[in-house]
């Protein structure tokens, strides 16, 4: 089960150049079954379905405000990310987000 109220901050997105300067953000609501966070740029909504360690989130709705560099190439790479997301682990301080393959997708910490 994932912790609610947690911000969890992304340290890898797969595809995306250093996050230093643009680090997406990741929070649930187990009450609503909503997330929502920062994509690096724009800021991002939308829900999830989990049941054991399978997650997938719903289409995104997300901001649109004009993105520069890498920000922008973060952002995307952070978004395809999450729709390509079948499975997660967590030990409570890490969150790591898998694609079908098996391969890890984002890497997140807990603020």
């Amino acid at each position: 089960m994932i912790a609610a109220a947690v911000l969890w901050i992304a340290t890898y997105v797969s595809g995306a150049p250093h996050l230093a300067n643009h680090q997406p953000t990741l929070q649930f609501d187990a009450a609503t079954k909503r997330v929502s966070g920062s994509a690096g740029c724009n800021r991002y909504t939308g829900t999830y379905e989990e049941s054991g360690t399978h997650l997938r989130f719903s289409p995104l709705a997300v901001t649109r405000m004009m993105c520069a560099g890498s920000a922008n190439l973060v952002e995307g790479a952070f978004i395809r990310a999450l729709d390509e997301v079948r499975t997660m682990r967590s030990n409570g301080a890490t969150l790591r987000l898998y694609g079908e393959n098996g391969v890890v997708l984002v890497r997140f910490t807990k603020e």
